[in-house]
């Protein structure tokens, strides 16, 4: 599942938060990608 523009900013922005560092767009998207692999029923909910 493709990840928007908006919700790889976010995912950044929560990241960043989080742990005090910033990541590329290109991991966003990634990471992103992969926890919704994890958890697809909470996608669709």
């Amino acid at each position: 599942m493709a990840l928007s523009k908006e919700a790889i900013e976010k995912y950044k922005q929560i990241y960043k938060e989080k742990f005090r560092e910033e990541i590329s767009d290109e991991e966003a998207r990634k990471q992103g990608e992969n926890l919704i692999a994890l958890y697809p029923e909470k996608i669709t909910e």
